[in-house]
């Protein structure tokens, strides 16, 4: 029974050695440049949207392959935004970016969709809103 149990826990050891140094299907490198080309199409279209938005950081921002033609970006990031007169806010969103390989060049690849989880605003000074009274919003 002694040499069964040291058998199987040599075997344990081998095989989880094995898994331990897989090579990855997609470099380091590469992970690192789509996370980076992320933040920038989401910096790019929050800008769009809303040009008073400022102060980007990105809190959480990491990829998973998914297979060797897909990758998984979650993030998390936040922005302050004016308002009107000295009024900010600021949002914090988390979600995640699905990319997929370009099926012509190999070396490119296609943000096929952002999914937004949460969203949250915050903002710094609050609306007084008194019961009984209309308030224009």
């Amino acid at each position: 029974m002694k040499y069964v149990s040291l058998i199987l826990i040599v075997f344990s050891l081998g095989f989880t050695w094995h898994l331990a140094h897989l090579e990855d299907p997609i470099s380091i490198k590469v992970h690192r440049e789509l996370q980076v080309a992320v933040t920038e199409v989401i910096q790019a279209a929050v800008t769009q949207q809303l040009p008073n938005a400022k102060e980007f950081h990105f809190s959480r921002l990491f990829t998973q392959t998914i297979n060797p033609d897909t990758v998984q970006t979650f993030f998390g990031y936040t922005f302050k935004e004016a308002g009107e007169g000295e009024e900010q806010t600021e949002r914090n969103i988390e979600g995640t970016a699905t990319l997929i390989r370009d099926r012509d060049d190999r070396t490119k690849w296609v943000l096929e969709d952002i999914k937004v989880d949460q969203a949250a605003i915050e903002f710094h000074e609050g609306t007084v809103i008194k019961a009984g009274e209309e308030t224009a919003l």
